[in-house]
């Protein structure tokens, strides 16, 4: 699968998701070949596109190309599961994450702010859901961390193919 622990590693950064987003701009149909080519595999045998090197470019990307992106790795890749970790802001691009997901994992430390968070963090759930008219507070799990390492372990025991990631913490 492809997930970055961001922060654990002491591999070089990678930006491959840079080139994703030139790929989906560029309205060439190189998209399926930038898919291939801008995976990286760390030491750990994990898969990820890594990061952007301009976060504000995520900004540009539209709902369209947050389905064409999801679909041409699903098409090209041979993964069991794709996982996206979104952090906590709740935008709309999360938005859109949230309806074409599978199941989305909130991960919560185990104390009284982050679980204030959580709670809010589920209030927008809930609001998305009712404006959109959409079922997304079901494919919503808590997960209290105890480690950074165990955000691994959880992706284990889900089947779904499409998994967001909230760290709430």
């Amino acid at each position: 699968g492809g997930y970055q622990r961001v922060g654990e590693s002491d591999e070089p950064e990678h930006k491959g998701m840079d080139e994703l987003l030139m790929a989906l701009k560029s309205r060439r149909n190189i998209l399926p070949l930038k898919i291939q080519s801008a995976i990286y595999t760390g030491s750990d045998k994990v898969d990820t596109y890594g990061t952007c090197s301009n976060p504000l470019d995520l900004l540009e990307i539209n709902r369209e190309n947050i389905k064409e992106l999801i679909v041409c790795i699903k098409e090209n890749c041979e993964y069991k599961k794709i996982v996206i970790d979104v952090g906590a802001d709740f935008t709309w691009n999360v938005a859109e994450l949230y309806r074409i997901c599978d199941e989305a994992i909130c991960v919560v430390d185990n104390n009284s702010l982050t679980k204030r968070i959580a709670s809010r963090y589920m209030d927008m759930i809930h609001i998305l859901e009712k404006k959109e008219g959409v079922k997304l507070v079901r494919k919503v799990s808590l997960f209290f961390n105890k480690s950074n390492k165990s955000k691994i372990i959880i992706l284990e025991s889900f089947n779904n193919d499409i998994i967001i990631i909230v760290s709430l913490i």
